[in-house]
């Protein structure tokens, strides 16, 4: 199975989420940890919101006593659902009914940045 998921994320171009997580598992399982970590890293890459990759992550990093990098990992994927939630980016879709649109993107803009500067 190792041989052939390996074979399969390769033809992907390391980009299928879904394939990687199961290979990088299988790695875990296989105690190849070195192995698992670079493909949830290359995942964490391609698809940076990844709860999934994250927690994985996590979890191999928390095994090998690295509980800062376990830490960071997670407090950074919080940071990122809190981007993912914020409410001012909802209105971008709304401009393009706006005939002075320029003017609202800039409104747009002043809620996003206040909203991001909550979030750090």
């Amino acid at each position: 199975a190792e041989g052939i998921l390996e074979d399969i994320f390769k033809t992907s171009q390391m980009k299928d989420e879904m394939v990687g997580l199961v290979l990088a598992g299988v790695y875990t399982t296989l105690e190849k940890d070195k192995e698992a970590t670079q493909i949830y890293q290359k995942l964490l890459v391609i698809n940076p919101s990844s709860e999934e990759t994250c927690l994985y992550l996590a979890r191999l990093y928390s095994g090998e006593k690295r509980y800062q990098k376990a830490h960071a990992l997670l407090e950074e994927g919080i940071a990122i659902q809190s981007i993912l939630d914020m409410s001012a980016k909802e209105k971008i879709g709304s401009v393009k009914f706006i005939k002075d649109y320029k003017s609202e993107l800039g409104k747009i803009r002043i809620e996003i940045d206040s909203e991001f500067n909550k979030i750090r």
